[in-house]
């Protein structure tokens, strides 16, 4: 696969994503998740998004020369982006992650200090367009009473000018990213048409998207998160049994 754009090493993407997500996370007081969450947790920009054309990919041969995704900028730090059955999250290593929209990962998400935005959209509530990162909720308490709670998300005006300056000249996504096609069978990973082999040569965090898009959903089911990751652990593509002969 393609270097990624937005997540070059050479560009030292690997160490300013990292501070990066250290200052926001600081300002917003988000802690780092549990290391047991990325068991399940897929970086976006070792995933494919297209060939090397920009077209979509229908076989696995594909996948060498394929255009990885684009990192989500940081400027939408401490936002999980909801869509069909992934989430998005930008970790405090700097990265963008897709993970299960389950409410195991997304309750455990918030008590690290993120924000959950609506169901397909920007925090703000829109569909389309840059994210204003303000979240706002009107509630009727009782017959007389209303409540009015705003979630404000957006960063200091020096911290934005540096994320800016970081991300200058490269295209990150300031939105409601859902990176759905990933998951859809077939999608960016080719897997409609793969043999069993291809699919037993399937990278780790392919296997964890494909993973998502396979077992049955719980999403509405309340456990603890050891207990999820547990359940989704033994699920078809990261079973290890099924992958035994692979190295990881």
């Amino acid at each position: 696969m393609q270097v990624s754009q937005t997540y070059d090493y050479e560009k030292n993407d690997h160490i300013n994503r990292a501070n990066m997500a250290l200052i926001c996370g600081k300002y917003f007081g988000i802690k780092d998740v549990l290391p047991s969450l990325y068991q399940i947790a897929a970086p976006v920009s070792e995933l494919a998004y297209t060939n090397k054309n920009g077209e979509r990919i229908e076989t696995r041969d594909e996948i060498e020369e394929a255009i990885p995704w684009n990192e989500r900028s940081m400027r939408t730090f401490g936002v999980v982006y909801i869509y069909e059955s992934t989430a998005s999250f930008i970790g405090m290593d700097g990265r963008t992650y897709i993970v299960p929209n389950d409410q195991p990962v997304l309750e455990y998400l918030k008590e690290c200090g993120y924000v959950i935005a609506p169901y397909g959209k920007n925090l703000d509530g829109n569909s389309n367009g840059d994210d204003s990162l303000i979240f706002e909720e009107k509630s009727e308490d009782d017959l007389f009473q209303f409540s009015h709670v705003v979630v404000d998300r957006n960063l200091p005006a020096e911290i934005v000018k540096k994320i800016d300056e970081m991300e200058s000249g490269r295209s990150y996504y300031n939105y409601n990213q859902s990176y759905a096609n990933v998951i859809r069978f077939g999608g960016t990973l080719g897997l409609m048409s793969a043999s069993k082999e291809e699919q037993q040569q399937l990278s780790l965090s392919e296997r964890k998207v494909a993973n998502i898009c396979t077992y049955g959903r719980v999403t509405k089911q309340q456990q603890s998160l050891e207990d999820y990751l547990q359940f989704v652990l033994q699920q078809y593509y990261l079973n290890d049994q099924n992958f035994a002969n692979i190295h990881k």
